[in-house]
C-alpha cells in the first residue's frame, strides 16, 4: 500500500527547498530536509515507492535509488508524519549503518548528515517563557533579574 502523509493535527512551513513540521499532538517540531520533504509531500497514498524513486531521481539526480526513499519513509514513520503503518519490505527493512551512509549521502550530499528528518521537543508555554514576572508564580519558571521567589507562596517579590 502507497504511503499516506499524515495531515491532521500539524502546521507545515516551508523554508527553502525544506519544510518544518509542528505536531501539535505530540509538541514536537521536525525539519524535513529536501529529501525528506519531497517524498512527504508525495505520500498522498497513491503514490507507490517507486514512482517516489523517480520523482526523486528526476529531482536529484541518478544516484538516488529506492533505499533513499525507504530511508526518508522510516524517518517520517518514526516521527509519526505518516498516517497508519509503515509496509516495509525485508530486504529494506534493516538498512545497514553503511547502507544508511550511502542513501544519506546521496540523499542530501557527500558529507552532510545522514538524518533526513531532525526532530525537536516544542517547549509547553510556561517553560517557553523566559522569566516570572513580579506576582507570577515562580513554581515552574525562575523569576527575572532583581526579584526572588518566596519560599512560602512560590510568587515572585
Amino acid at each position: 500500500m502507497p504511503p499516506q502523509a499524515r495531515n491532521q493535527g500539524l502546521i507545515v512551513a516551508e523554508v527553502d527547498d525544506e519544510l518544518v513540521v509542528y505536531d501539535k499532538l505530540r509538541d514536537r517540531a521536525h525539519q524535513l530536509n529536501p529529501v525528506a520533504a519531497l517524498v512527504w509531500r508525495h505520500c498522498d497514498g497513491g503514490t507507490t515507492v517507486a514512482e517516489l524513486t523517480s520523482l526523486l531521481q528526476s529531482r536529484f539526480g541518478a544516484s538516488l535509488d529506492e533505499s533513499a526513499v525507504w530511508l526518508a519513509l522510516r524517518q517520517l514513520d518514526r516521527a509519526h508524519l505518516l498516517a497508519g503503518p509503515l509496509a516495509v519490505p525485508e530486504r529494506f527493512g534493516r538498512l545497514s549503518r553503511r547502507g544508511a551512509l550511502k542513501a544519506g549521502a546521496a540523499a542530501i550530499g557527500a558529507g552532510a548528515a545522514v538524518s533526513l528528518v531532525t526532530s525537536m521537543s516544542a517547549p509547553t508555554p510556561a517553560y517557553a517563557a523566559s522569566c516570572a514576572t513580579l506576582g507570577q508564580s515562580c513554581a515552574t519558571i525562575p523569576c527575572c533579574a532583581g526579584l526572588t521567589c518566596a519560599p512560602i507562596t512560590k510568587l515572585c517579590v
